[in-house]
């Protein structure tokens, strides 16, 4: 069961209070003279101070926006510290990496800022190495809390602060035909999910079953996973009925899944099979799709809407008994240390992530979504933009010529975007977490343990992890 639930997971943080900052005043500490405060910051041969940024691995991605800082700015020259740089190359998970960057966190050679992925920075919250950015935007020039989707900026907050941010997200969810679902069944539950299973398994596949081995189970444990963890008191519950019913129901399940030979089938063949794939949801030969949702757009018209054959559909989400359907994820996450002697500097360029230029680079290269709201109502509104609703106003359903009159309504794009604006984001992760709930589910799935003796050993063993954390 291998990378079962790696990938979109939202374990909800909320960890020890993060250290706080002062003000973005101008002025020099007092108690420090000027050749003191001359000595804690390097210059470059111009005159501007270094600042540093930290990564266990180059994030290429952040280069153009580093080079850009550097060329605009006229006090401030941003230097990269790659903590990956002289590992061998048996590094492959980048622990030895990480583990380099966290022990300069924890001295005076602390990196200014730090680039991670988010299920890295959820375990460093707790150690009070993180700068709350709260501070930064009510003391600086730049974006305010006011600008962000609300629901980005609470899931961004760790006990009323904010220790790490991104300009982006990712949002993983389910969708089906209403006429197979219903409007009522928008972020089903568990009994819901396992009720459609048995009333249209028969008739049509629930999720695409070739290309993906793990999707059934991951699909149906997924939000299962995340309700029975609390990063907040760092504790467990795998005993709850939520689990076990799901986990014993895909044990039982008959579900199965293949991987095509590629290479052994003719051309015909892989065309055919990829036509089926591409019209199993205007054909009602699949239930649900499973996707990711990085913006409005081309999802719009490409999966909401020509994916079923312009009827409408229902955001089923991953079965959940909260309500929340939907799995958040950032792809990089930025923090400031708390003990820079640059944070004003080093907000300066975080907030350069959230300038016109880098969110009009994000909805080019689909990055993700927008955190801030001006540039996700731009989006719903193409305003300086081609309309895509023209593009794709005789969409095309693959396997046949473009259709007349299937266009893209208001209604449709306003769909997605509340939809958007009504999800939890949870940001914060722990990749130790998923491996070992994907080691132990594995047993149960292939009928070796029963799911109350996998929730049981989930407990033990989870139990003694989260406690040395917490």
């Amino acid at each position: 069961m291998k990378n079962t639930f790696r990938k979109i997971t939202a374990l909800t943080l909320s960890i020890l209070t993060v250290a706080s900052l002062a003000s973005c005043n101008k002025d020099k500490p007092e108690d420090i003279s000027d050749s003191q405060e001359s000595s804690l910051s390097e210059k470059t041969e111009d005159g501007k101070t270094i600042i540093t940024i930290g990564m266990p691995g180059m994030n290429q991605l952040l280069l153009p926006s580093v080079n850009d800082f550097n060329n605009k700015n006229e006090n401030y020259h941003l230097e990269i510290i790659d903590y990956s740089k002289g590992i061998k190359d048996d590094d492959i998970e980048g622990t030895k990496a990480l583990n380099a960057l966290k022990m300069a966190l924890a001295t005076d050679e602390a990196p200014d800022i730090i680039g991670l992925h988010p299920a890295y920075i959820a375990e460093l919250l707790q150690k009070d190495m993180f700068t709350d950015m709260y501070a930064l935007m009510d003391s600086c020039e730049g974006v305010k809390r006011e600008d962000f989707l609300p629901n980005v900026l609470e899931g961004f907050e760790v006990n009323g602060e904010i220790p790490a941010i991104s300009n982006c997200f990712v949002i993983g969810t389910a969708v089906a035909k209403t006429k197979f679902v219903g409007e009522e069944c928008e972020n089903w539950t568990p009994q819901q999910a396992i009720d459609a299973y048995n009333k249209y398994s028969d008739s049509m596949d629930f999720l695409p079953r070739h290309g993906d081995e793990n999707i059934f189970h991951d699909f149906m444990l997924k939000k299962a996973v995340q309700s029975s963890v609390d990063l907040s008191t760092y504790t467990c519950n795998f005993m709850n009925s939520e689990f076990i019913t799901l986990l014993d129901f895909i044990g039982k399940a008959d579900f199965t899944t293949y991987i095509p030979d590629y290479e052994k089938m003719t051309a015909e063949e892989n065309h055919a099979l990829a036509m089926d794939s591409e019209t199993a949801y205007i054909n009602d030969k699949t239930l649900i799709s499973t996707s990711e949702i990085r913006g409005i757009g081309q999802v719009v018209a490409n999966w909401m809407y020509s994916g079923f054959g312009g009827e409408a559909v229902t955001f089923v989400g991953y079965p959940s008994e909260d309500g929340n359907g939907a799995v958040t994820r950032s792809v990089w996450m930025y923090a400031i240390s708390e003990k820079s002697q640059n944070k004003e500097a080093a907000w300066e360029f975080i907030n350069s992530l959230f300038s016109e230029e880098a969110m009009e680079e994000i909805y080019e290269t689909t990055e993700g979504i927008p955190v801030l709201t001006e540039y996700l109502d731009r989006q719903k509104n193409n305003k300086d933009k081609e309309d895509y609703r023209s593009i794709y106003n005789k969409l095309y359903v693959p396997g046949s010529n473009f259709e007349e009159g299937m266009y893209i309504t208001e209604d449709v794009v306003q769909k997605l975007y509340d939809y958007i604006l009504s999800v939890k984001f949870e940001p914060y992760t722990d990749w130790r977490i998923e491996e070992i709930i994907d080691e132990e589910c594995a047993a149960a799935i292939a009928g070796e343990k029963s799911a109350e003796e996998v929730a049981e050993i989930l407990d033990s063993r989870l139990g003694i992890y989260l406690s040395e954390r917490s």
